[in-house]
């Protein structure tokens, strides 16, 4: 048995034109499962992997955003339901049959906004771990505690309060 990767797949490489310029190489690839048309045997149902890919090259300013839009998928279903051979009478048929359709409609979007941002010192970088430190046997049987110390407050010499608009990453 092999794994074969399938979901969204999203791969950049940005590179550095001129000090006020990013070029882009953005690819995105769309891989799914189709068990509807895949292969059947008697102890499992293998898929086909379907896949839809884009690609593109942009040269953007730092702030500036773009969006890569497509990779549509529209897809519709009928089924027909009815009571065996009563179903199949002429006229009379309908009756005894229920149609249902289900139609649906995908479209991947894409907006990238690359910023320049000036290197720093590693020194300089904190994060609230920073002054954490694990309790020792002592404290952690008797006191229950797991760390020392606490958290750093912000006020350091690096601070989110000082960057201006909007700044950091957020994962869903």
């Amino acid at each position: 048995m092999v794994f074969e990767p399938f979901g969204v797949e999203l791969d950049f490489e940005p590179e550095v034109q001129r000090s006020d310029k990013i070029k882009l190489v953005v690819n995105t690839k769309i891989r799914e499962l189709d068990f509807s048309k895949g292969s059947t045997t008697d102890l499992q149902n293998l898929p086909l992997i379907l896949e839809r890919s884009a690609a593109t090259t942009i040269e953007v300013s730092s702030g500036q955003s773009f969006a890569i839009a497509g990779l549509f998928k529209a897809t519709s279903q009928q089924n027909i339901k009815q009571i065996p051979g009563l179903g199949e009478i002429p006229l009379l048929g309908a009756l005894f049959r229920s149609t249902s359709f289900q139609k649906g409609e995908t479209e991947l979007v894409i907006i990238v906004t690359p910023y320049l941002v000036t290197p720093g010192a590693p020194g300089k970088f904190k994060t609230p771990l920073d002054k954490f430190a694990p309790a020792d046997r002592v404290s952690r049987t008797i006191g229950g505690e797991l760390t020392f110390g606490s958290p750093d407050d912000g006020r350091g010499s690096v601070s989110v309060k000082g960057i201006n608009g909007k700044a950091g990453l957020l994962l869903q």
